[in-house]
């Protein structure tokens, strides 16, 4: 995060969206990871 605050500013709005498609992004990846928990455990 760091790292592109250095190299653009960012707006408030920017950073509000990207912290909801992260937010998301971590979401779905948590749901993905479950499923696959889910499925090896049945193997």
């Amino acid at each position: 995060m760091a790292l592109t605050k250095a190299t653009k500013r960012w707006t408030a709005e920017e950073d509000q969206l990207f912290s909801a498609l992260l937010d998301l992004y971590c979401r779905d990846f948590q749901a993905i990871s479950e499923q696959m928990n889910k499925s090896y455990n049945q193997v």
